[in-house]
C-alpha cells in the first residue's frame, strides 16, 4: 500500500481496510438491543462509513450495518447478498439483528415488518390495507375526489381538469383499501 499513512491504523475485513477504532467510537448500544449508528447518514437513513479499497487503493464509502456483517462473517460479501435488518430500524449495526439473504428473505422480512404492502397478483385481490405513511389527502377528500366531476375536483384543488381527471383515476385505482369505507357509507 503505497498512499496510505500509518498502514497499522487499519484492519483487513475482505477487500476494505477500515479503522476499526473510529467505527467502534460510532456505536451506542440500547436497551431494546439495538446498537445505533452514530456516524454519518445516507439519506435513506443508513448509516454510513469509509474505507479504502485494496484492490485499487481507492477511498470507498458503504453502509455500516454492511460493514457490520462483514466483521460477524470476516469476509467481503457478494453485491447478491443483502443485509437484512430483522428489527426493522435501519439505524441498527448490532450483528445479532442482522441476517444475510436474497433479494426474496429481504422483501418477506418488509412485508413481516409492514414497511411494503405484500405482493398482488392478478386484478381482484381480498386485503387491501392502508399503508404507514402519510397521505396528503384525507380518506374524505379522497371518496370525494372518486366521484367528483373533473370540473369540480379542478376548481377545489385549483389544478387542470387534465390532472383532476389523473387524481379521480388514481382514487378508484389505486387506494383500494378505500373499498371498504366507500362500502360502510355506501351501506348507512
Amino acid at each position: 500500500m503505497t498512499g496510505i499513512r500509518n498502514i497499522n491504523d487499519y484492519t483487513q475485513v475482505g477487500d476494505l481496510l477500515i479503522k476499526l477504532e473510529s467505527y467502534n467510537n460510532k456505536l451506542d448500544p440500547q436497551p431494546t438491543g439495538c446498537i445505533y449508528w452514530r456516524g454519518p447518514f445516507h439519506r435513506q437513513g443508513y448509516g454510513m462509513f469509509s474505507g479504502i479499497r485494496i484492490s485499487d487503493e481507492k477511498r470507498i464509502m458503504m453502509t455500516a450495518h454492511r460493514l457490520a456483517m462483514k466483521l460477524k462473517l470476516n469476509r467481503e460479501l457478494d453485491l447478491k447478498e443483502f443485509v437484512v435488518h430483522t428489527c426493522g430500524n435501519p439505524q441498527c449495526v448490532n450483528p445479532d439483528h442482522l441476517i444475510l439473504g436474497d433479494a426474496k428473505v429481504r422483501y418477506k422480512e418488509m412485508v413481516k415488518q409492514g414497511r411494503a404492502a405484500p405482493r398482488i397478483r392478478g386484478k381482484h385481490t381480498k386485503d387491501h390495507k392502508k399503508q404507514n405513511r402519510q397521505y396528503r389527502y384525507t380518506d374524505e377528500e379522497m371518496l370525494w375526489i372518486r366521484y367528483a366531476t373533473k370540473a369540480d375536483i379542478a376548481k377545489r384543488y385549483g389544478v387542470t381538469q387534465e390532472r383532476a381527471a389523473t387524481m379521480r383515476w388514481s382514487m378508484r385505482t389505486n387506494y383500494r383499501w378505500l373499498n371498504a369505507i366507500d362500502a360502510k357509507y355506501k351501506a348507512g
